[in-house]
């Protein structure tokens, strides 16, 4: 970064990035603590659901 450029967090649209992050983030844990009785991992719910939507489906 050089000194003429605005420092990110100037930046208006910054704050909306940064409330989207944490968004996302709250959803992975909430997403992984609800699968944990399950025994599965969001990646291994991903891979289910593509079976799932798409039958027949191989790697």
């Amino acid at each position: 970064m050089n000194i003429k450029q605005e420092l990110p967090w100037d930046n208006p649209r910054f704050r909306n990035w940064v409330a989207v992050a944490r968004a996302c983030h709250v959803l992975e844990r909430t997403l992984a603590v609800k699968l944990a009785p399950l025994d599965l991992k969001p990646a291994q719910l991903d891979v289910l659901m593509n079976l799932y939507r798409h039958p027949g489906m191989s790697q």
